[in-house]
């Protein structure tokens, strides 16, 4: 920390330690609680507990609940922010998958090529995916009781005819880690 203090003053910057914080990552993180706060020279740095960086939470512990968290909330602020398109009977149930798949679904996968999932998440992920398919499909009525019924997910899987969100998530796993292997 000293030398980014002094390497910040040779190129005329200074440091608020105001807003400046730090975070301690790792499984052992919690054996490193010297306290709350850290002192360097005349500053004192704040110890966090998580932050955001390009987008995604990253926490102390490397927990995944936080950005789940945020992604499954981010998607579904879109997914309600488009809910009139949703509910149209104009649109074509294709082009609404089409909506899904390029307004709703990269939101919720940002950064996901990262992601390590339990299955935790991928059954909070893939409830997130049906809601969104059984609005797009609507309701369809029951052969036996001739009543009206909400679809069943195995329905859902074969009229979505994609991929879903788990599957796409560790394909683009599967190309992150190639990619980092040719480097």
């Amino acid at each position: 920390m000293c030398k980014l203090i002094n390497v910040a003053g040779k190129c005329g910057l200074k440091i608020n330690d105001e807003k400046t914080e730090y975070v301690i990552i790792g499984r052992r993180s919690r054996e490193y609680q010297q306290g709350e706060f850290m002192e360097i020279d005349n500053y004192k740095f704040k110890r966090a507990s998580h932050f955001k960086y390009l987008g995604s939470i990253i926490t102390q512990d490397s927990d995944l609940k936080m950005e789940m968290d945020s992604r499954i909330l981010v998607g579904n602020r879109c997914f309600f922010g488009l809910g009139s398109m949703f509910s149209s009977k104009i649109l074509s149930t294709k082009l609404k998958i089409q909506l899904y798949m390029t307004l709703i679904r990269p939101v919720v996968l940002y950064g996901s090529e990262t992601w390590t999932l339990r299955k935790v998440e991928e059954k909070r992920l893939a409830v997130f995916e049906r809601k969104i398919l059984r609005r797009i499909y609507g309701p369809c009525i029951d052969s036996d009781t001739r009543e009206w019924r909400i679809r069943h997910n195995d329905e859902l899987k074969n009229l979505f005819q994609k991929p879903d969100i788990i599957s796409e998530i560790n394909r683009r796993r599967l190309m992150w880690a190639g990619h980092a292997w040719r480097k």
